[in-house]
């Protein structure tokens, strides 16, 4: 897949600060560092229940990367408790489950999914795709 440098431009981020909640290190520890590199600040939770905790007290951030499977507290359970609090901060899910019933969620809107395993610049042209909705 050929990547578009200007949908990648980072100078031009608009989500600037997101929320990162998945369970398996690598992915988040890895995601963490490649996002910072493109100047996101990111916040990173191994756990819904974490997650949870800060999210009731620091709503601030333009985007939230969720997995689906969490342990634990599973990722549609923090999307309604996300949903509780903040009705407009969009969130994007992610899974390893290409069987995941994406419609199932349609109430939860502002709503992206996102499959595991990614490469990192695949997100990052989702995230823009998400500025772009967002700005229109």
């Amino acid at each position: 897949m050929s990547v578009n440098r200007e949908i990648i431009d980072s100078s031009k981020n608009i989500i600037r600060s997101l929320f990162l909640v998945d369970d398996e290190d690598a992915i988040r520890e890895s995601c963490k560092i490649l996002l910072e590199n493109r100047k996101y600040n990111v916040v990173q939770f191994k756990s819904g229940k974490i997650f949870l905790e800060y999210f009731s007290k620091k709503k601030n951030a333009d985007l939230v990367i969720l997995d689906v499977n969490l342990t634990g507290i599973s990722g549609i359970d923090v999307l309604r408790e996300i949903r509780k609090e903040n009705k407009n901060i969009p969130v994007l899910l992610i899974s390893g489950d290409y069987n995941f019933q994406k419609s199932a969620y349609a109430e939860y809107q502002p709503l992206y999914f996102f499959n595991k395993p990614f490469m990192i610049n695949d997100l990052i042209e989702m995230i823009k795709k998400i500025e772009i909705r967002f700005n229109n």
